[in-house]
């Protein structure tokens, strides 16, 4: 084993017991090996210098690329509030360390950490899932025959008879995103190839990433007409495109269904689950008395708060600030606010599925994402 692995797997031991007590990382740990990786990257420079080693010199100039890549990417990240900061400098250092040979296939020429950042993300999704599978398991008793799950399906099948013009649009929405991406991936391949070859995960991941917000902003802005409007466009589209051949649109059109059908089952059945879970373990209720610092609000339930106060309030990915919980004490008090409930997300402690997800790209050198590719496309 190498010297940068036997620091990265410190490191990540260190940070996941510390992640695990106190839902934190310690920035001297953190700094402690930044110091540790800089001082054997300078020793490793002079060595390759004297040594006039062009090969040893390349790949620590692409290995100080990718470190301030991951950096940049990994706090674009935290501005999103999608981790904490202390994920996205752990995420930093790992990139630091894992040599360059480990990636197998290196899909950005200047950031390879790009596969650990996939690598982390997925594992992540495949634990929640898991662990709502348990929970759904436990909980709802299914082979218990207490009538639990029944009751469950039977509450939600009355939601969706009574409001299933809603969920059929919503569904056409994210539906329509997937055509188009299908479209242009089938009829302009040609074009979007140097993508592919950069990244050939690339389409998946957009279509994850832009479904939901996207998809929402279709289903709020375009009405039912739209919608049938938009699947007879897209079927004279693809005519046009196939030169007019009905047999040809026909292979195409079947398919894009079957990827649709699949996209959108494992999509509904991870947002479902994630949901789920999520709702039901990981979300707490407190009075305002009770908030302290480090506690993440869901959005949602700061709706309680005075327009003024939600303007006012920019809680950080690491949680509520002592000025935050001020301002939410302090607007319900003057307004004599009868609901005085926060509803708190507990994280999931997030260093062990960095940790994770590092010894899978260690372990494979590819990225995960490869195999839903080449099951939807």
């Amino acid at each position: 084993m190498s010297i940068q692995l036997v620091l990265l797997f410190t490191l990540l031991t260190a940070a996941t017991v510390t992640d695990m007590r106190t839902s934190k990382v310690k920035n001297r740990t953190l700094l402690f090996f930044l110091m540790l990786g800089l001082v054997f990257y300078g020793v490793l420079t002079a060595k390759a210098l004297l040594t006039h080693n062009e090969a040893i010199i390349w790949e620590l100039k692409i290995t100080g690329v990718n470190f301030l890549l991951a950096f940049l990417v990994s706090f674009m990240l935290r501005s999103m509030k999608i981790w904490p900061a202390g994920d996205a400098k752990t995420f930093a250092l790992c990139n630091l360390f894992i040599p360059l040979h480990y990636y197998k296939h290196v899909y950005y020429k200047y950031f390879p950490g790009f596969t650990l950042l996939i690598n982390i993300f997925v594992i992540g999704i495949i634990y929640i899932l898991l662990k709502a599978l348990a929970y759904m398991w436990i909980n709802l008793e299914i082979f218990s025959g207490t009538g639990k799950l029944r009751s469950v399906i039977t509450e939600n099948f009355g939601k969706f008879k009574t409001g299933w013009p809603d969920y059929l649009k919503l569904f056409s929405s994210y539906l329509m995103i997937f055509l188009v991406m299908s479209f242009f991936y089938y009829y302009f391949a040609a074009a979007i190839e140097k993508y592919l070859r950069i990244s050939p995960e690339f389409i998946i991941i957009i279509v994850f990433i832009i479904m939901k917000p996207v998809g929402d902003v279709i289903n709020k802005n375009l009405g039912g007409i739209n919608h049938g409007l938009f699947y007879i466009f897209y079927l004279l589209l693809v005519f046009y495109a196939s030169g007019w051949s009905l047999a040809e649109a026909q292979y195409t059109l079947t398919r894009v269904l079957a990827s649709s059908i699949k996209f959108m089952a494992l999509y509904g059945i991870v947002n479902g689950l994630v949901k789920y879970y999520i709702t039901n373990t990981q979300v707490v209720v407190k009075n305002v008395d009770e908030l302290k610092e480090g506690d993440l609000p869901i959005r949602e339930s700061l709706g309680i708060l005075s327009h003024e106060a939600r303007a006012m309030l920019e809680v950080p990915s690491e949680g509520l600030t002592a000025e935050n919980i001020a301002v939410i004490r302090h607007d319900i008090a003057n307004r004599n606010a009868g609901d005085n409930l926060i509803h708190i997300y507990e994280p999931i402690p997030f260093i062990p599925i960095i940790f994770a997800g590092v010894v899978f790209t260690v372990v494979t050198g590819v990225s995960s994402v490869v195999y839903l590719k080449n099951l939807f496309f």
